[in-house]
């Protein structure tokens, strides 16, 4: 119908001029014609002359039409703007979750009159941009990271590393469902944008959430594997050295992020980049160290030690073996024949691997135990040390006492390497 429009406008105006009625046009708005019909002072108003004042009205000349390529064009923008101004944040969160939500906080708060006018922290009323909340932040900050200072106490803060990480992640997506991040620009309503995948449809903001749990998790997970790495490492007051350094880090890419989003992404997708490239080799180890570290603790504080209602235990294997990678976490159960190694995987079936003969024998060590198959050695945690020989006697294994070197600096040195 659209393109009928100008002509039929046209031809109107012709059949007006040539019926020598006045007409007066007058505009409704500045970009807007209106067509203003006098009050015809003849009582008998001919049929043809009332058609076409119809014919003319209905052409809704207010509304000019908007050309479908223009429209999704300016969508596009819109989009990669408002990711832009999401994902730069997410780098400093990332590193370090509570003290980059006190950056992000800090910043809501004091660059009110220094943010660039566009700038969504600013024009956003987000839930960040509250005293309150940044106290509560800077109290969470500084009691997580003051163990993380020293070796002695920094199991326990690597302990409970994870649930500040899920913690601020959850924070986050709270934050953006309550709409605290508000995208839209100031006087813009917010349209919907719906993807689809095969049968799976996806919103813009369902794969926002997703980009922003994958972007924290992976980030993260790198980032405790090197803390690991610096805490099993000899040298005083490296811990505290590798510390403060990731809280300068994180604080300047939270500046970078007010100075420019834009800038702050790019810094954010390099360094999701190469994480993600040793991701997988990084996450074997990741898990392998929670979990020797957690059951360290579990064992110390007699948390969870009773021994499992089924014979399984959890082991890492110290080489590859049978198409399964090394620190891979397995479950090993007594069968008739022997014993069964399991690797669960994702979206595959599990890898499974059968050993026959003697019944090997437990190692205790210092913070992890071991155990051997075929020339293979085992690492599992000392969760169920004080109920070892039971777990020994269900797997069908053999004990043997503590060796020598199980209270050295040395000994530890090697569980770990």
């Amino acid at each position: 119908m659209e393109r009928f429009r100008r002509p039929a406008y046209s031809a109107a105006l012709l059949v007006l001029m040539l019926t020598s009625q006045v007409i007066a046009v007058t505009p409704k708005s500045e970009s807007s014609p209106k067509i203003d019909w006098p009050q015809s002072t003849s009582k008998d108003t001919s049929q043809a002359e009332q058609d076409l004042k119809n014919i003319v009205e209905s052409l809704d000349l207010d509304e000019p039409p908007v050309l479908a390529e223009e429209q999704e064009t300016a969508d596009l923008i819109t989009q990669r703007v408002l990711t832009t101004e999401w994902l730069g944040a997410l780098a400093p969160v990332a590193l370090s979750p509570f003290f980059g939500l006190t950056c992000l906080s800090g910043i809501a708060i004091m660059g009110e009159d220094r943010l660039p006018d566009d700038h969504f922290l600013k024009r956003a009323s987000s839930p960040l941009a509250n005293p309150l909340v940044f106290l509560t932040f800077l109290a969470l900050t500084i009691l997580t990271s003051l163990p993380k200072f020293s070796k002695v106490s920094k199991p326990f803060a690597q302990a409970v590393d994870q649930l500040e990480t899920y913690s601020a992640l959850i924070i986050l997506l709270v934050i953006r469902v309550m709409g605290g991040f508000d995208f839209a620009p100031p006087g813009e309503e917010h349209v919907a944008v719906v993807y689809q995948a095969s049968v799976f449809e996806f919103s813009a903001e369902s794969l926002l959430m997703i980009a922003t749990i994958i972007n924290v998790i992976v980030i993260n997970t790198v980032k405790f594997f090197f803390e690991v790495l610096i805490w099993i490492t000899p040298v005083p007051f490296i811990d505290a050295i590798f510390e403060a350094g990731n809280k300068l880090l994180c604080a300047a890419l939270a500046g970078i992020y007010a100075f420019s989003p834009t800038i702050a992404t790019i810094i954010n997708l390099l360094l999701l980049g190469a994480c993600l490239l040793a991701f997988r080799w990084v996450k074997r180890r990741e898990i392998y160290y929670r979990s020797i570290l957690c059951d360290f603790l579990r064992n110390w504080f007699s948390i969870g030690v009773t021994p499992p209602a089924q014979a399984m235990l959890t082991v890492f294997p110290q080489q590859d073996i049978g198409g399964i990678p090394k620190m891979s976490r397995c479950e090993l159960t007594p069968t008739e024949n022997g014993w069964q190694l399991v690797c669960p995987r994702w979206f595959r079936p599990a890898i499974r691997k059968q050993f026959t003969g003697e019944s090997p024998s437990i190692q205790p060590g210092l913070l992890m135990n071991s155990v051997s198959f075929e020339g293979t050695v085992f690492k599992f945690g000392k969760r169920y040390q004080k109920s070892l020989s039971q777990v020994a006697q269900q797997l069908d294994l053999r004990y043997t006492a503590p060796s020598a070197n199980e209270n050295t600096a040395v000994g530890l040195a090697t569980e770990l390497a």
